[in-house]
């Protein structure tokens, strides 16, 4: 998602892979397109989110894995540290359904369900934000 947002204009796209092989593909992946417009960043999501000084984001893709709890403290960290506001779009992978009172309780917004779909075991969802 990363890439196809840098080929469709993205001003920049942060992408944070923690598995190493998988860093080192998009890292070769990225070389190809030969853009300035991403960093690229080979560490744990939460220990980067914690520590990482930004503007609030436009859109964000969340794919974290899978039966580790990881996106409610994603959603949450992203909600403390403003890196998020109202007009933020957030689309999520998870391996289960989200509801509204799984958004409400973890995220600072008011959150509205815009599209969701399940493709096998995942289901994705794109979340428009609102102020409360």
């Amino acid at each position: 998602m990363g890439i196809e947002a840098i080929s469709r204009g993205a001003k920049k796209t942060f992408l944070i892979e923690k598995n190493i092989k998988v860093f080192r593909s998009l890292k070769s992946n990225l070389e190809a397109i030969d853009s300035t417009k991403f960093e690229l960043v080979n560490k744990d999501a939460i220990q980067y989110l914690k520590k990482l000084k930004h503007d609030a984001f436009d859109y964000i893709f969340l794919d974290p894995p899978f039966n580790q709890h990881i996106l409610p403290l994603v959603l949450n960290l992203l909600s403390e540290r403003k890196l998020i506001h109202s007009s933020s779009k957030i689309y999520i992978e998870s391996e289960f359904q989200l509801t509204q009172e799984f958004l409400g309780n973890n995220c600072e917004y008011e959150c509205k369900i815009d599209k969701e779909r399940k493709s096998g075991n995942v289901y994705f969802c794109l979340i428009s934000l609102g102020a409360l």
